[in-house]
């Protein structure tokens, strides 16, 4: 095979590589690392058969064409679905120190965590590793900040006169 046509490949399936990496798998780094290596390996064949100045114009107008990618996925909005567009406002509610002794109900399962109802409003919550049913009743042990630790509580059966 030509060496012209080694590096022109090289080259190629260096980019598709980059944008597998960044459209298919983002985050893995492997592929993109891979395609970054073989578009350098593109310019390095190419340095060897044309000499520095045809494997620079290589890797230059490389690295010119990667700079017009990210350009234009940045303006035209694509990278808009990579970005988070919600806002926070103010700052972060937590669970009140008061729900310490609270009685509640699971509403679903704690295997260790789920939500409970307490006193009317539905609160995410942990065991110390038990696991409770939903329906069943727990009280609140304490409170750290937005984590809320529970135990399973008895249910008391109300005793009839007889």
């Amino acid at each position: 095979m030509d060496l012209q046509v080694a590096a022109s490949a090289c080259v190629l399936l260096g980019f598709v590589l980059v944008l597998v990496e960044i459209f298919l798998i983002p985050g893995v780094g492997v592929v993109g690392l891979f395609g970054a290596t073989l578009i350098c390996v593109g310019g390095g064949l190419v340095w060897m058969e044309h000499g520095m100045a045809a494997g620079l114009g290589v890797l230059g107008g490389a690295a010119l064409v990667a700079t017009l990618l990210v350009w234009g996925f940045w303006t035209s909005g694509a990278a808009q679905r990579f970005v988070l567009q919600e806002r926070l406002e103010g700052p972060p509610e937590t669970a009140s120190p008061d729900l310490r002794g609270r009685r509640g109900q699971a509403v679903t399962s704690l295997r260790p965590a789920g939500q409970a109802e307490i006193d009317g409003d539905r609160f995410d919550v942990v065991t110390d590793g038990d696991f409770v049913e939903a329906g069943q009743a727990i009280t609140v042990l304490h409170v750290e900040g937005f984590r809320v630790v529970v135990e399973a509580t008895p249910e008391v059966e109300e005793e009839t006169p007889g």
